[in-house]
């Protein structure tokens, strides 16, 4: 990866997606090297990162470099309250990596069209996150049903060494996702 830059750093440096067909109305694709974020959904999480129902606050320094079509990638870098007593990343903060990265691919893949709630989410934490670490998070949907979602997703150190992965069943719900109404 190149690096991630914030939307308000790339807006010099953006070109509409050719490949998109199918574009939602009302939103913009976004690429840069690697990048594709629909604009939309980002807004929508932003405003749920920044509101009063987003419990860790520091998820509003997630960067995201994919954010689309059932998948999402983002950078996250550690800091000081996501540690443990022996001064690595809590494996509470890596669940919450993973379930909110889990949580917007399936936002992602409708829109904003039909909600979700998760059925059930595991997590295998196989190696320590430092302080100041930037860690990338994964997650996609990796089969779509009308009625279930099932993701996987991976939480990787600097040095591209697995740190976490985990898996999470989500059940589709009738109706717009809170995030956009």
């Amino acid at each position: 990866m190149h690096g991630v830059m914030d939307l308000k750093i790339l807006m010099d440096h953006l070109c509409l997606n050719e490949h998109a067909s199918n574009i939602e109305p009302n939103s913009v694709y976004l690429n840069f090297r690697d990048m594709s974020v629909n604009t939309k959904t980002l807004s929508a999480v932003r405003k749920y990162l920044s509101s009063s129902l987003n419990f860790h606050p520091n998820l509003t320094t997630l960067n995201f470099s994919l954010l689309d079509k059932g998948s999402c990638k983002a950078t996250y870098t550690v800091k000081k309250e996501d540690l443990n007593g022996h001064g690595t990343l809590h494996g509470g903060m890596m669940s919450t990596l993973l379930n909110s990265c889990a949580d917007f691919a399936a936002v992602s893949q409708n829109v904003g069209e039909k909600s979700d709630q998760t059925l059930s989410f595991n997590i295998q934490c196989l190696r320590v996150g430092k302080l100041n670490e930037t860690v990338s998070v994964e997650a996609e949907i990796v089969k779509l049903g009308g009625k279930v979602i099932f993701l996987e997703g991976s939480l990787t150190g600097e040095n591209g060494k697995l740190l976490a992965k985990a898996t999470q069943t989500k059940q589709v719900k009738p109706g717009p996702h809170p995030w956009f109404v």
